[in-house]
């Protein structure tokens, strides 16, 4: 099946979110209650509290990611479009 939601986030993405997780001055080794708020935006499932970043974010599809990213970077007043 070629659907784009089955692939994985890319090392890239993962990258960029936890630098824009940083930005946001949130944690980015373990998921906090704060988490949730981009995620919400984004339109994705809460992320659990206390759960390791790493292995979510790998797990997340490249296309979670990507609506992730684009909400961080809103949130944060960055506009470039490097993804």
């Amino acid at each position: 099946m070629s659907d784009a939601s089955l692939v994985t986030s890319s090392a890239w993405q993962r990258m960029l979110i936890r630098q824009l997780f940083a930005r946001a001055e949130l944690p980015t080794r373990n998921f906090t209650l704060m988490h949730r708020i981009p995620f919400r935006a984004a339109k994705l499932p809460d992320p659990p509290d206390g759960a390791a970043i790493d292995p979510h974010l790998e797990a997340m599809s490249m296309a979670d990611a990507g609506r992730l990213i684009d909400t961080l970077r809103a949130e944060l007043g960055d506009d470039d479009d490097d993804d």
